[in-house]
């Protein structure tokens, strides 16, 4: 519901009887009072939209019915803005040079019929002209509010900066007295920031009279500015009795278009950063890899030189040392390939019976005299395949460090599973580096399995740590294992 004009008559009941009831008719609230004193009182309480005085008002000095020039005079201090119109049934040229003087919206002498019906058009005229105005003061002063808050926009670097910070710059401009970021849910609205005065009961009234609406409650005002296409708002409220027309709710509806702008900006700055970080972890991951490489093969690409060499020249035994070499560098090539693809493989969740694919995995391995006491059945929530290379690596990696007749275990742990052994341990290394790209105890070993190990579980968020088993062998534990009941 609009809002009256709000019109001050200034009138003793000496003049021209019937002005209040012509005024109220026409839709205005009329604040009638007998002289400047009240007149005061008034414009101290309330903002009018035009102040209306007969002549014939007793002055400040006692003076009976000549205080109408001093009571407009008066509106010109409190409210400069407001309008004035001298309404009066004395006419002549000196009290019209005085209306000119004060610079009143008009002067109407109420000596024709048509006087009252004159003063009413020109009082609709005079709330209309001040109703614009203030439209205009108001929406300059939104703008400058935007300016603020684009300002604030270009400098955020995260969606919750940008939603706490432009709350706080709205709110901090006085142009608003409240504002909320939400996002709307199935319950109600997830509150992302707010500022200023915000109370749940003002936010649901405002979002059930839908988006882009002004909505009234009492003398404040509220409005639901759309920023996203998942429910994203911004809810701003104001005691302006202008406040959310429709040019106003046009400018922040390029406001919210503006906050969308800069949330998609941080959401692709964020995932360029993270693609940039993923680049330079991939370039860092190779260099590694060249270094192994080059380092690793070189002893068993030495042998089969060396081997093959003998074997041309007829030391035909020596081709069994030629094929181990070969044999031996090709396993080291496809972990070096294994470990690179781990950076750029996605891996697809569903469950899987962990002691199936522990059975599995030790059967894809040279496993020689050594022997498996696997888990109950259990399911857990992975990538079969790559939890499969997962244990390859880590019965493979026990096999190495504790000879062909080591004796593994898997069993579950509160958290995840482990892998232990009872080999050696690890009693000349620190069990922590052992995940790093070419430490290896082991002079058969490629210093690569442990760090596939690693990759593959941080792909499916779970953490690896190495230590002493119970009896006194290494001990693999994963832990963060999703399992089904």
């Amino acid at each position: 519901m609009e809002r009256a004009d709000q019109v001050a008559l200034v009138d003793n009941g000496a003049g021209e009887p019937g002005i209040e009831s012509a005024l109220s008719s026409e839709a205005f609230e009329v604040h009638t009072v007998p002289d400047i004193e009240s007149l005061e009182a008034l414009l101290e309480a309330r903002t009018v939209d035009c102040v209306v005085s007969t002549y014939q008002v007793p002055r400040r000095d006692g003076l009976e019915y000549l205080g109408g020039l001093h009571a407009l005079e008066t509106v010109a201090t409190l409210q400069p803005d407001a309008p004035r119109i001298l309404y009066t049934d004395i006419v002549n040229q000196d009290i019209a040079r005085e209306a000119v003087a004060l610079g009143l919206f008009d002067y109407i002498p109420t000596n024709t019929d048509e006087s009252l019906d004159r003063l009413v058009t020109r009082i609709v005229d005079a709330t209309e002209k001040r109703r614009a105005q203030r439209r205009v003061a108001e929406l300059s002063r939104v703008n400058e509010v935007i300016r603020e808050v684009l300002t604030v926009l270009v400098r955020a670097e995260s969606h919750e900066r940008v939603y706490e910070e432009v709350t706080t710059t709205l709110v901090a401009t006085e142009a608003y007295d409240g504002a909320l970021f939400g996002r709307r849910t199935e319950t109600g609205v997830e509150r992302l920031a707010t500022a200023g005065t915000v109370t749940a009961s003002a936010v649901e009234r405002s979002l059930e009279d839908g988006e882009g609406v002004t909505a009234v409650q009492g003398d404040r005002r509220s409005v639901a500015v759309p920023v996203t296409d998942d429910g994203l708002v911004l809810v701003l409220f104001s005691d302006r009795p202008e406040a959310f027309g429709a040019t106003e709710r046009d400018v922040l509806t390029q406001l919210g278009g503006a906050v969308r702008y800069s949330l998609d900006a941080i959401t692709d700055a964020e995932t360029l950063e993270r693609r940039e970080a993923a680049l330079a972890e991939k370039t860092e991951r190779l260099s590694t890899f060249a270094s192994v490489v080059g380092h690793d093969l070189r002893n068993p690409l030495s042998v089969a030189s060396g081997n093959l060499e003998l074997a041309m020249a007829g030391e035909t035994e020596r081709l069994d040392a030629v094929e181990s070499a070969l044999t031996r560098m090709s396993e080291m090539i496809d972990d070096v390939l294994a470990l690179a693809r781990d950076g750029e493989r996605s891996i697809t969740l569903e469950p899987v019976d962990l002691a199936a694919t522990v059975e599995a995995a030790w059967g894809t391995v040279d496993t020689g005299d050594a022997t498996l006491d696997g888990p109950e059945t259990a399911v857990l929530t992975a990538d079969v395949g790559q939890l499969q290379r997962l244990l390859e690596n880590l019965f493979r990696n026990s096999i190495e460090h504790g000879g062909p007749d080591v004796s593994v275990t898997v069993e579950r742990t509160e958290t995840g599973f482990a892998v232990c052994d009872d080999g050696p341990g690890f009693s000349q290394s620190d069990p922590a580096s052992v995940f790093e790209l070419g430490v290896t105890g082991s002079a058969s070993g490629t210093g690569l399995g442990l760090a596939i190990v690693e990759s593959i579980a941080e792909a499916h968020g779970w953490s690896v740590s190495a230590g002493e088993s119970e009896r006194g062998g290494a001990r693999f534990e994963l832990s963060g294992v999703d399992f089904a009941g």
